[in-house]
């Protein structure tokens, strides 16, 4: 590649002419006058290297002059800035009482002048609070059923809605922690002791109510308006009166305070309750015996197994299954063929049938013994011994 090189050219130099071309021009020509320039070739890459050789040697920076203005340029702009600033300062008064303005002070809108840690701004030239929150005369502030999400006040939970440490619930509820949602708070850790008395859309505007307890009135819409947790739930009574009961099957234990599974069957155990006499299965004609805590059937029934309810007692010649099935009251027992000596007294024995004993007889009324000899008698089976004559027992 070629370099064209500058060419320098030397005005006004009285000096002697040195060239040996140039000495050997002006020896050969005729003329008297002549007028020569002498022009100094400059090599521009040597001349930069021998700069920089030079620099290094006296520990110096070579700049170009483009950056040499700038620098200065930057230089006397700070230092213009820097005495506007000082003039500035030094001719404004200095008030070291100087507060920011509260709340209701009048202000420039678009201005700081407002006290912005209270979270006030100025609008419509007024201090007021920022956002939707409210000035509580110290500071703005959320109200008690809001809380601030880092923008603005936010409506707490509702009823039912999702709740977290962040996300905190209205003042009436409490986060559940099972289910995390907000609900009507609890005395007990196992159970809710509270039921909200509105519908479930209606996320504020209820009431958190205790749940009712044995007997007392309740709501028919609300499902959970009864302590479920005791075995209670709210049931149509007399009067089209609904109140807090337990459910089929099971009585108010006054002693343990929770609805009991009541007794299905004889000898099961009961408690005799003032407030009720459901211990047992009312279903099954049962009753409490107060002495023994045992189920029972009533006087003059008993348990049949098969349908497992307190039937009456069978009479002479009913059917039966045991001697419970007859009354006992009545000396009537469970005949059998062959378990037994039939009675025959007045009618022939049969199998499962309510019968005397063969020592007595059926005297229309109840089983009675037979009667000795020579004492009336309604017929041979009445003797204990010989026959029935003329209306007495002979021999």
């Amino acid at each position: 590649m070629s370099r064209r090189n500058n060419i320098t050219p030397i005005t006004n130099s009285s000096g002697p002419v040195n060239g040996p071309q140039i000495q050997n021009l002006i020896s050969n020509s005729n003329e008297k006058d002549m007028l020569f320039y002498e022009y100094e070739i400059v090599d521009k890459d040597k001349e930069a290297k021998w700069a920089r050789k030079e620099a290094r040697r006296y520990g110096l920076c070579l700049c170009s002059r483009w950056l040499f203005m700038i620098i200065g340029n930057a230089i006397l702009v700070a230092m213009t800035c820097s005495t506007c600033a000082i003039l500035i300062y030094v001719n404004t008064p200095i008030d070291l009482t100087y507060k920011p303005l509260t709340y209701g002070k009048s202000c420039i809108t678009g201005s700081s002048n407002c006290d912005w840690v209270r979270y006030l701004v100025c609008s419509s030239e007024v201090c007021s609070c920022y956002s939707n929150r409210i000035w509580n005369g110290t500071d703005c502030a959320c109200t008690s059923d809001q809380y601030w999400d880092g923008l603005s006040c936010i409506q707490k939970a509702g009823y039912q809605q999702p709740c977290s440490t962040t996300v905190p619930c209205f003042s009436k509820f409490t986060c559940d922690p099972i289910t995390s949602t907000c609900l009507c708070p609890s005395s007990l850790t196992t159970a809710y002791t509270q039921f909200y008395n509105a519908s479930v859309t209606e996320l504020y505007s209820g009431t958190c109510w205790p749940k009712g307890a044995y007997g007392s009135g309740c709501l028919v819409y609300g499902v959970m308006a009864c302590q479920e947790y005791n075995g209670l739930t709210c049931t149509l009574g007399a009067g089209s009166i609904y109140t807090c009961q337990c459910y089929t099957g099971f009585y108010w234990r006054s002693d343990l305070g929770q609805c009991y599974a009541q007794g299905k069957k004889p000898d099961e155990s009961c408690i005799l309750s003032t407030v009720s006499n459901f211990g047992c299965a009312i279903n099954a004609s049962l009753e409490c015996d107060a002495a023994t805590n045992k189920c029972k059937c009533p006087t003059n029934y008993y348990w049949n197994n098969n349908t497992n309810t307190c039937n009456y007692v069978g009479g002479y010649q009913s059917l039966c299954y045991d001697n419970t099935w007859c009354n006992s009251a009545l000396n009537l027992y469970c005949f059998f063929t062959g378990a037994s000596t039939p009675c025959n007294c007045p009618i022939a024995s049969s199998n499962a049938k309510c019968d005397c004993a063969s020592n007595a007889y059926w005297d229309g009324q109840k089983c009675s013994t037979r009667v000795a000899l020579n004492t009336p008698c309604p017929g041979n089976y009445a003797c204990a011994s010989g026959s029935c004559l003329y209306g007495y027992c002979l021999t």
